[in-house]
């Protein structure tokens, strides 16, 4: 589907603890995991570039993001608030068949990672979530176990565990911690980049993989480890 303004409005808000909202939004089209929409959250002199908006669960017709504080909208988003989107942006998640273990590891931003989490419950399989930093557990499915401390030791004891790994790390897995992710052989990353445009234009989400140079915005957000070229 190619990207597109979209209308949305915020349903309701719900407090999760930590500063936390998660923001229900009401929209003609929504991002599937693995996608994002762009957004310009608030009023008045409002910056050039749009904030970034991953679903992070689905409820019938309605979609939600989540929002720490500090983050662009976070006090501005209400019940019947407007919203202006651009997308979706990027390719629904090609992932293998949701069964057996998944393995979500973040240190910012967890809950963009739940919708893999939700699909892998549904077929069955388990999910464990490693966190870098406290959240709101108890805002999450009582089925996702998590562990909270540092990641690369938390990876380390786990990586046996799972059938699928994806991390979702800002800005980026630090050396340790990738190579300790390389050694998972279903391991993905759920990039986190800067979106100006969307639509590959303008060439900033640009990504160097195995097959030379992609545009993550058209390409798609979630990599295979294996198919991401180290950086310089």
């Amino acid at each position: 589907m190619p990207v597109q303004a979209i209308a949305a409005q915020c349903v309701r808000l719900e407090l999760l603890g930590h500063g936390r909202v998660r923001a229900w939004l009401r929209s003609s089209v929504r991002p599937q995991p693995g996608q994002c929409m762009l957004a310009r959250l608030g009023t008045g002199a409002e910056p050039y570039l749009r904030s970034v908006l991953f679903p992070v669960a689905f409820d019938h017709e309605l979609w939600a993001i989540e929002l720490a504080p500090g983050e662009a909208g976070r006090d501005w988003l209400q019940p019947g608030s407007s919203l202006e989107l651009l997308g979706p942006v990027g390719r629904p998640a090609a992932l293998p068949a949701a069964k057996g273990n998944i393995l979500l590891i973040a240190n910012t931003q967890p809950a963009r990672l739940l919708p893999f989490a939700a699909a892998t419950l549904a077929a069955g399989g388990a999910a464990l979530l490693l966190l870098a930093r406290p959240y709101p557990v108890e805002s999450l499915d009582a089925r996702i176990e998590v562990r909270i401390g540092h990641l690369p030791a938390l990876v380390r004891e786990h990586s046996a565990w799972p059938a699928l790994a994806i991390a979702h790390v800002e800005p980026q897995p630090a050396p340790e911690l990738a190579a300790l992710l390389a050694q998972i052989p279903n391991a993905h990353v759920l990039l986190h980049l800067c979106l100006p445009c969307g639509v590959g234009a303008c060439q900033a989400c640009t990504i160097r993989t195995r097959a030379g140079w992609k545009l993550a915005c058209t390409a798609g957000l979630l990599w295979p480890l294996a198919e991401l070229q180290a950086q310089p």
